[in-house]
């Protein structure tokens, strides 16, 4: 309705005053299904057949977190915040080249190469923490999914190339960190997804072997290792990369643009 979305745009953008509580209730135990309307007058017929408890969920939910679009928004924000302008060309790379690497570069090109790596890595991960606060969201079909997985009792993991407590937060803001038998980063272990002995890890961490962990990649270089190391991959594809796509298509085992095409 128009109240509640007017409500909702003074939450994300008036006064800093109030806090938002969001309750997600289990399924119903009356199903009630969104009948066809043969004249679409409201052009929600796609919905047709839907329970209300699926559209509730996926008005919650939304790799596992969507967070790509972020990292490359980061960019500019970090660009910003240091007096650049991004240029055509810059933007024009925003999707093609590594959130860290763009960054650097850019840095070395306008005289700030005294930023050391690690600095520069800590400030872009200070604006990607509210991302996985308040704005992450999950891929389709990822809810429905883990609890498929964990039905048939399935060990899961989540290793991410953000730090670990990112992820922690926003799985356990969508009500998902509970399937996870642990959440790891590349600074916990001192190596990280460039590297096959880092899925070796994960494996050994599971108590499976590498061929028996699939691993769920929409990074090329994640996608490389794992299956240096052994391990069967199913590809993402990300809107934000798709430049990539065709690398991924090469490599993986099998390529997914959502979670719902395994269910």
């Amino acid at each position: 309705t128009a109240d509640l979305h007017s409500m909702g745009q003074y939450i994300q953008q008036g006064e800093r005053h109030l806090f938002e509580t969001v309750v997600r209730f289990g399924p119903s135990a009356h199903q009630q299904q969104v009948p066809f309307d043969e004249g679409n007058g409201d052009g929600l017929n796609f919905l047709a057949g839907k329970s209300m408890d699926f559209i509730a969920r996926q008005a919650m939910d939304g790799t596992l977190l969507a967070t790509m679009r972020y990292w490359r928004l980061t960019t500019i924000e970090v660009l910003l915040a240091h007096d650049i302008i991004p240029t055509p060309e810059i933007m024009a790379r925003v999707f093609d080249t590594s959130s860290r690497k763009l960054t650097r570069e850019v840095f070395n090109e306008n005289g700030l190469s005294g930023i050391g790596q690690m600095e520069l890595i800590r400030e872009m991960e200070g604006y990607m923490r509210r991302r996985y606060l308040n704005d992450a969201h999950v891929k389709a079909g990822v809810p429905e999914y883990l609890e498929k997985l964990a039905h048939a009792c399935i060990p899961m993991c989540v290793a991410t190339g953000s730090p670990r407590e990112f992820a922690h937060d926003g799985l356990e803001r969508l009500g998902l960190v509970h399937y996870f038998k642990f959440i790891t980063d590349g600074y916990e272990y001192g190596m990280d997804k460039h590297e096959s002995a880092y899925f070796e890890l994960m494996a050994e961490k599971l108590g499976v072997k590498t061929g028996e962990m699939c691993v769920f990649e929409d990074a090329p270089y994640s996608i490389r290792a794992a299956k240096s190391a052994g391990c069967p991959v199913i590809a993402i594809r990300d809107r934000m990369q798709q430049r990539k796509w065709p690398e991924l298509e090469a490599m993986a085992n099998h390529v997914i643009d959502d979670f719902t095409e395994l269910l």
